[in-house]
Protein backbone atom coordinates (compact mmCIF):
# COMPACT_ATOMS: atom_id res chain seq x y z
CA UNK A 1 0.00 0.00 0.00
CA UNK A 2 1.39 3.39 -0.96
CA UNK A 3 1.60 6.17 1.60
CA UNK A 4 -0.03 9.61 1.46
CA UNK A 5 0.98 12.02 -1.29
CA UNK A 6 3.44 14.57 0.07
CA UNK A 7 3.41 18.22 -1.05
CA UNK A 8 5.66 21.11 -0.10
CA UNK A 9 4.99 24.70 0.95
CA UNK A 10 7.81 27.11 0.23
CA UNK A 11 6.03 29.84 2.18
CA UNK A 12 5.99 27.80 5.40
CA UNK A 13 9.13 25.75 4.64
CA UNK A 14 7.44 22.42 5.23
CA UNK A 15 6.13 19.26 3.64
CA UNK A 16 2.44 18.58 4.13
CA UNK A 17 -0.18 15.98 3.28
CA UNK A 18 -3.93 15.53 3.18
CA UNK A 19 -5.17 14.06 6.46
CA UNK A 20 -8.82 13.19 7.16
CA UNK A 21 -10.27 16.50 6.03
CA UNK A 22 -7.37 18.96 6.10
CA UNK A 23 -3.69 19.57 5.39
CA UNK A 24 -1.09 18.86 8.10
CA UNK A 25 2.62 18.14 8.28
CA UNK A 26 3.56 14.43 8.18
CA UNK A 27 4.75 14.42 11.80
CA UNK A 28 1.49 16.05 12.91
CA UNK A 29 -0.44 13.31 11.08
CA UNK A 30 1.62 10.68 12.93
CA UNK A 31 0.98 12.30 16.31
CA UNK A 32 -2.75 12.69 15.69
CA UNK A 33 -3.11 9.05 14.65
CA UNK A 34 -1.08 7.77 17.57
CA UNK A 35 -2.87 9.88 20.16
CA UNK A 36 -6.30 8.99 18.76
CA UNK A 37 -5.41 5.33 19.30
CA UNK A 38 -4.07 5.98 22.80
CA UNK A 39 -7.24 7.90 23.72
CA UNK A 40 -9.45 5.19 22.22
CA UNK A 41 -10.97 7.56 19.69
CA UNK A 42 -10.50 5.33 16.67
CA UNK A 43 -10.98 7.56 13.64
CA UNK A 44 -10.11 11.23 13.87
CA UNK A 45 -11.46 13.91 11.50
CA UNK A 46 -10.37 17.47 10.86
CA UNK A 47 -13.02 20.12 10.30
CA UNK A 48 -10.18 22.43 9.23
CA UNK A 49 -6.48 21.90 8.68
CA UNK A 50 -3.57 24.07 7.67
CA UNK A 51 -3.25 26.23 4.55
CA UNK A 52 -6.88 27.23 5.07
CA UNK A 53 -8.51 30.64 4.84
CA UNK A 54 -12.13 29.49 4.58
CA UNK A 55 -13.27 30.21 8.16
CA UNK A 56 -13.38 33.92 9.07
CA UNK A 57 -13.61 33.15 12.81
CA UNK A 58 -10.17 31.54 12.63
CA UNK A 59 -8.54 34.79 11.42
CA UNK A 60 -5.17 33.78 9.97
CA UNK A 61 -4.33 31.03 12.44
CA UNK A 62 -4.88 28.33 9.81
CA UNK A 63 -3.00 30.05 6.98
CA UNK A 64 0.16 28.08 7.84
CA UNK A 65 0.83 24.51 8.92
CA UNK A 66 1.30 22.84 12.34
CA UNK A 67 -2.33 23.73 13.07
CA UNK A 68 -5.83 22.24 12.75
CA UNK A 69 -9.34 21.79 14.15
CA UNK A 70 -10.49 18.33 15.26
CA UNK A 71 -14.18 17.52 14.81
CA UNK A 72 -15.80 15.94 17.87
CA UNK A 73 -18.48 13.98 16.01
CA UNK A 74 -20.67 13.67 19.10
CA UNK A 75 -17.96 12.69 21.57
CA UNK A 76 -18.35 13.63 25.23
CA UNK A 77 -16.32 16.18 27.17
CA UNK A 78 -14.57 13.32 28.95
CA UNK A 79 -13.46 11.87 25.61
CA UNK A 80 -12.37 15.32 24.38
CA UNK A 81 -10.23 15.84 27.48
CA UNK A 82 -8.72 12.35 27.15
CA UNK A 83 -7.55 13.04 23.60
CA UNK A 84 -6.44 16.56 24.51
CA UNK A 85 -4.27 15.21 27.34
CA UNK A 86 -2.66 12.66 25.02
CA UNK A 87 -1.93 15.42 22.50
CA UNK A 88 -0.31 17.63 25.16
CA UNK A 89 1.96 14.76 26.19
CA UNK A 90 3.00 14.42 22.54
CA UNK A 91 3.90 17.92 21.42
CA UNK A 92 0.52 19.27 20.29
CA UNK A 93 -1.24 22.02 22.26
CA UNK A 94 -5.03 21.47 22.12
CA UNK A 95 -7.55 24.24 22.76
CA UNK A 96 -10.97 22.65 23.40
CA UNK A 97 -13.53 25.17 22.12
CA UNK A 98 -17.18 25.56 23.06
CA UNK A 99 -16.99 24.08 26.58
CA UNK A 100 -16.88 27.43 28.40
CA UNK A 101 -18.39 30.84 27.69
CA UNK A 102 -16.62 31.40 24.37
CA UNK A 103 -17.98 32.01 20.88
CA UNK A 104 -17.97 28.32 19.89
CA UNK A 105 -20.95 27.02 21.87
CA UNK A 106 -22.59 25.79 18.65
CA UNK A 107 -19.36 24.58 17.08
CA UNK A 108 -17.49 22.55 19.67
CA UNK A 109 -14.11 21.32 18.45
CA UNK A 110 -10.44 21.03 19.42
CA UNK A 111 -8.26 23.70 17.87
CA UNK A 112 -4.59 22.69 18.03
CA UNK A 113 -1.13 24.12 17.38
CA UNK A 114 1.91 21.87 17.25
CA UNK A 115 4.69 22.80 19.66
CA UNK A 116 6.95 24.69 18.79
CA UNK A 117 4.90 25.74 15.70
CA UNK A 118 7.93 26.10 13.44
CA UNK A 119 5.81 25.99 10.26
CA UNK A 120 2.79 27.95 11.51
CA UNK A 121 1.48 31.40 10.65
CA UNK A 122 2.44 34.06 13.18
CA UNK A 123 -1.11 34.22 14.56
CA UNK A 124 -0.95 30.51 15.44
CA UNK A 125 2.49 31.04 16.99
CA UNK A 126 0.96 33.86 19.03
CA UNK A 127 -1.67 31.45 20.37
CA UNK A 128 1.05 29.04 21.45
CA UNK A 129 3.11 31.80 23.04
CA UNK A 130 0.09 33.16 24.89
CA UNK A 131 -0.33 29.75 26.49
CA UNK A 132 3.38 29.33 27.26
CA UNK A 133 3.83 32.82 28.71
CA UNK A 134 0.50 33.55 30.37
CA UNK A 135 -1.45 30.25 30.42
CA UNK A 136 -3.79 31.93 27.94
CA UNK A 137 -6.57 30.35 25.91
CA UNK A 138 -5.39 31.68 22.53
CA UNK A 139 -8.44 33.90 22.04
CA UNK A 140 -8.86 37.68 22.14
CA UNK A 141 -8.83 38.87 25.74
CA UNK A 142 -7.09 37.63 28.87
CA UNK A 143 -8.94 34.40 29.58
CA UNK A 144 -6.89 31.49 30.88
CA UNK A 145 -6.47 28.07 29.29
CA UNK A 146 -9.46 25.79 29.82
CA UNK A 147 -8.12 22.43 28.58
CA UNK A 148 -6.54 19.62 30.62
CA UNK A 149 -3.75 20.58 33.05
CA UNK A 150 -1.42 17.97 31.56
CA UNK A 151 2.13 19.20 30.92
CA UNK A 152 2.87 20.23 27.32
CA UNK A 153 5.75 18.03 26.17
CA UNK A 154 7.59 17.12 22.96
CA UNK A 155 6.81 14.17 20.67
CA UNK A 156 10.28 12.74 21.32
CA UNK A 157 9.31 12.41 25.02
CA UNK A 158 5.81 11.04 24.41
CA UNK A 159 4.89 7.71 26.04
CA UNK A 160 3.00 6.91 22.81
CA UNK A 161 6.01 7.43 20.53
CA UNK A 162 7.05 4.01 19.18
CA UNK A 163 10.69 4.95 19.79
CA UNK A 164 9.91 5.03 23.51
CA UNK A 165 8.25 1.62 23.62
CA UNK A 166 9.83 -1.83 23.57
CA UNK A 167 8.74 -5.37 24.46
CA UNK A 168 8.90 -6.25 28.13
CA UNK A 169 5.78 -8.15 29.07
CA UNK A 170 6.23 -10.35 32.10
CA UNK A 171 6.32 -10.56 35.86
CA UNK A 172 8.68 -8.29 37.78
CA UNK A 173 9.38 -7.93 41.49
CA UNK A 174 10.20 -4.75 43.36
CA UNK A 175 13.87 -4.89 44.35
CA UNK A 176 14.57 -2.00 46.71
CA UNK A 177 16.32 -2.00 50.06
CA UNK A 178 14.43 -3.55 52.95
CA UNK A 179 12.14 -0.90 54.42
CA UNK A 180 12.17 1.22 51.28
CA UNK A 181 9.32 1.59 48.80
CA UNK A 182 8.96 2.10 45.06
CA UNK A 183 6.51 4.62 43.66
CA UNK A 184 4.00 3.51 41.06
CA UNK A 185 3.21 6.56 38.93
CA UNK A 186 0.55 7.47 36.43
CA UNK A 187 1.36 8.83 32.97
CA UNK A 188 1.67 12.37 34.36
CA UNK A 189 4.06 11.33 37.16
CA UNK A 190 1.50 11.47 39.94
CA UNK A 191 1.86 8.82 42.63
CA UNK A 192 -0.68 5.99 42.50
CA UNK A 193 0.96 3.39 44.75
CA UNK A 194 3.88 2.69 47.07
CA UNK A 195 5.20 -0.85 46.66
CA UNK A 196 7.43 -2.71 49.13
CA UNK A 197 10.33 -5.02 48.36
CA UNK A 198 9.16 -8.27 46.73
CA UNK A 199 5.85 -6.89 45.44
CA UNK A 200 4.80 -8.63 42.22
CA UNK A 201 4.18 -6.47 39.14
CA UNK A 202 2.76 -7.76 35.86
CA UNK A 203 3.92 -5.53 33.02
CA UNK A 204 2.50 -5.30 29.52
CA UNK A 205 5.43 -3.43 27.99
CA UNK A 206 8.40 -1.15 28.72
CA UNK A 207 8.09 2.59 28.15
CA UNK A 208 10.80 5.24 28.27
CA UNK A 209 9.53 8.25 30.22
CA UNK A 210 11.17 10.87 32.49
CA UNK A 211 14.59 9.86 31.19
CA UNK A 212 14.33 6.21 32.26
CA UNK A 213 12.73 2.91 31.27
CA UNK A 214 9.56 1.90 33.11
CA UNK A 215 7.50 -1.26 33.32
CA UNK A 216 3.95 -0.29 32.37
CA UNK A 217 1.00 -2.29 33.65
CA UNK A 218 -2.40 -2.63 31.99
CA UNK A 219 -3.75 -0.30 34.67
CA UNK A 220 -1.52 2.52 33.40
CA UNK A 221 1.00 2.40 36.26
CA UNK A 222 4.69 3.09 35.60
CA UNK A 223 7.47 1.50 37.70
CA UNK A 224 11.16 2.34 37.22
CA UNK A 225 12.87 -0.72 35.70
CA UNK A 226 16.10 -0.06 37.61
CA UNK A 227 14.28 -1.08 40.80
CA UNK A 228 12.75 -4.26 39.41
CA UNK A 229 13.98 -7.81 38.94
CA UNK A 230 12.53 -10.86 37.20
CA UNK A 231 13.31 -13.09 40.19
CA UNK A 232 11.84 -12.59 43.64
CA UNK A 233 14.42 -10.88 45.88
Amino acid sequence: MSGPQIFHSDTYDSDYESFHGGFVTPITATILTTCAKAAKWGDIRLSQGGLSSNVPASAKTHFGLDVGDIALDGRSKKEVWRLSAALKRSGILPFPRGFVADSFQNNKHIHFVRYPAKHAHQQAKDQLNEYLQHDGDGLVGNATYTGPSTKLDFWKESPYNPKNIKPGAGVYYVDVEQGSTLKGLNVDRKQKFLRKRGFRIKADTLVRRWGRWNALTRFGTYYAVEYLTTTKP
